[in-house]
C-alpha cells in the first residue's frame, strides 16, 4: 500500500459491490463467509462491518449487516 512521506491528507470514499451466495435462502451470519470466529477470545465478528456477533444470534443478521436482499425471489 502506498503512503506518502508526509502522510495522507484525505481519502476518497468508494463502494464495492459483489455477489454473495447463501444456501437455500438461509441469509444469516452462521453461513456467511465473512463471519469469523476468534479462537483466542471465543467470539464471532463480521469482517465487513467489524461488528461483534453474539453466538446465539448467528442464525440472524448483525445490526450493521450490509447484505441487500433481492426484491423478488428466484
Amino acid at each position: 500500500m502506498y503512503i506518502p512521506k508526509d502522510g495522507v491528507q484525505w481519502y476518497t470514499q468508494t463502494t464495492i459491490a459483489f455477489d454473495e451466495y447463501f444456501p437455500e435462502g438461509r441469509v444469516c451470519c452462521r453461513v456467511c463467509r465473512f463471519c469469523r470466529y476468534d479462537k483466542n477470545f471465543g467470539t464471532f465478528s463480521c469482517m465487513i462491518t467489524n461488528e461483534c456477533l453474539e453466538r446465539e444470534n448467528l442464525d440472524g443478521r448483525g445490526k450493521d449487516c450490509r447484505v441487500q436482499l433481492p426484491d423478488t425471489p428466484f
